[in-house]
């Protein structure tokens, strides 16, 4: 799957390294995983694999041009009875406010929707998370209201924030999507 500036594609083992240079980071801990603590590339080696077990699709974020990996995201709690999901994307520092989130947002909602028979996906955020929160805002997500889940971080309780889209996004993006997408020739 890719656009004319990322590509979704499955995780190999020649990303690792990369992936564990991220792992440890606070932003990757904090606003992404459910461990935050700092572990070494043997036991990163296993929570990745363990990890992988529970989730249906988990793809690496590229960059079309330079081949450079830039985030990755995968879906959680996929509900075939329900046909929904949670779905969760990390971008490195660097990439951050540059539309990149956005984009691997869309492709990868697309990807649910069109081929994976999802009809809903969710994404959460806490409130400390302004990045997250304004990529989802800007992918065309709709914030849940009423939801009173918490975490603790650093001392500090913060609102987990939920947002969702469906299938009727689809026609959200049809307006951009000969922007978004890479023209196939047969």
């Amino acid at each position: 799957m890719e656009t004319r500036r990322i590509r979704l594609r499955e995780v190999e083992k020649r990303d690792f390294p990369i992936l564990f240079s991220w792992r440890n980071t606070e932003k990757f801990r904090f606003f992404f995983h459910h461990n935050e603590n700092v572990i070494n590339y043997d036991m990163f080696c296993d929570e990745f694999t363990m990890d992988a077990t529970v989730r249906q699709f988990q793809f690496v974020i590229e960059k079309t041009n330079t081949n450079e990996l830039i985030g990755l995201t995968f879906i959680h709690s996929f509900s075939v009875v329900n046909n929904h999901c949670f779905l969760n994307l990390f971008l490195k520092e660097p990439f951050e406010r540059k539309g990149y989130g956005v984009d691997a947002f869309i492709l990868f909602c697309r990807f649910l929707f069109n081929t994976a028979e999802i009809k809903k996906v969710y994404a959460e955020a806490f409130s400390y998370n302004a990045l997250s929160i304004a990529c989802m805002r800007h992918s065309g997500m709709t914030e849940i209201k009423g939801l009173t889940k918490k975490k603790l971080h650093l001392g500090n309780e913060y609102n987990i924030l939920r947002f969702s889209c469906d299938t009727a996004i689809l026609q959200k993006w049809a307006n951009v999507e000969e922007k978004l997408l890479r023209q196939r020739l047969p």
